[in-house]
């Protein structure tokens, strides 16, 4: 959040901000910008927090924002989220939507290659054959996810992410400067920002 403070202190005051698949939850720890900010958090799931007078809601999915007008806010704000789009050209949609409604942009997702998995909690979770993923989800509660009771839940999670590689970021955000969140010296995260 820090990172994004500044960004937009770069931009200006006042900004209106939209949140692609955000939680007020997030945004509680940050205080002083939220009095500085309009906000909309749009997710496809009904927000549980009670929301102070700046803060707006819109229950939709990221990938169908049509209602939504170009450049209609300052900034679009995305934290983990892109990569719970289970392909590339789902992902695109979502990248595409970002671009479309806001003149600037914030977007971080998890790095394909960093040695533990941020979802599962497991080393190298991502790069394993979709078969093995399934039978360590079923026997197995990983990270933030119970152990699933059948193949067909097993099936679906392991779908419901897809974690991005660098160039798959370029190409999303090809508009857009890229920065590398390191954690010892590895790259943990990118953010897309433009």
């Amino acid at each position: 959040m820090k990172l994004f403070e500044k960004f937009c202190e770069k931009i200006g005051r006042n900004l209106k901000v939209v949140d692609i698949g955000g939680t007020y939850y997030h945004w509680k720890s940050s205080a002083e910008l939220l009095e500085s900010i309009e906000l909309t958090l749009v997710n496809i799931e009904k927000e549980t927090d009670e929301l102070p007078d700046k803060v707006k809601f819109i229950q939709a999915d990221a990938r169908s924002l049509e209602f939504m007008n170009d450049k209609q806010f300052d900034v679009a704000y995305s934290n983990s989220v892109i990569e719970h789009f289970s392909d590339f050209e789902e992902q695109m949609k979502v990248a595409s939507n970002i671009r479309r409604i806001a003149n600037h942009y914030f977007v971080q997702t998890p790095n394909y290659y960093f040695p533990v998995e941020p979802h599962f909690l497991f080393p190298f979770f991502q790069m394993l054959p979709e078969g093995m993923k399934k039978t360590l989800v079923k026997n197995f509660s990983l990270g933030w996810y119970e152990k699933q009771a059948d193949e067909n839940s097993a099936a679906e999670l392991v779908k419901s992410i897809r974690l991005l590689k660098r160039k798959e970021m370029i190409e999303l955000f090809p508009d857009a400067e890229i920065h590398e969140e390191k954690f010892f010296g590895m790259n943990k995260s990118f953010i897309a920002y433009h």
